[in-house]
């Protein structure tokens, strides 16, 4: 699960990498299948369920992986997963202004009021959230 893919990025994660997409490109996918083999060495399916397993692999590493770098980014600390000569160059992409960038758009679209993907509710009910916009 969630768990498992954590503990590969946190395992194989020995280049630059600023997202995961980057990472399934990088030599041909070599780094990406080597990500895939350790996770099936963590857990075990039926094989019919690989294609669906795969797709949720893609998700949460990308989602996970997101999560840790920004984490990392934001507390402007090295994690023990990250070794320092690859936070070197991390931090350097992350000061490129293509990079700042692509952050300043996602923070746009984040606070567009345009669109579906607007979610700010906090852990509530949709019941709630009709009620509310009915008040």
């Amino acid at each position: 699960g969630t768990n498992a893919v954590t503990a590969v990025l946190r395992e194989k994660f020995k280049h630059p990498w600023t997202t995961w997409g980057v990472m399934k490109k990088d030599k041909d996918g070599l780094y990406f299948r080597r990500f895939w083999q350790m996770f099936r060495t963590k857990c075990t399916w039926r094989e019919q369920h690989t294609s669906a397993i795969l797709a949720s692999f893609h998700d949460r590493g990308s989602h996970n992986l997101g999560d840790m770098l920004g984490r990392a980014r934001r507390n402007k600390k090295c994690p023990k997963w990250i070794g320092e000569n690859v936070w070197k160059i991390l931090e350097d992409e992350w000061k490129k202004p293509e990079y700042q960038a692509i952050c300043a758009q996602a923070k746009t679209n984040r606070d567009s009021e345009n669109g579906g993907c607007i979610h700010r509710g906090g852990c509530i009910t949709i019941g709630q959230h009709k009620e509310r916009m009915v008040n």
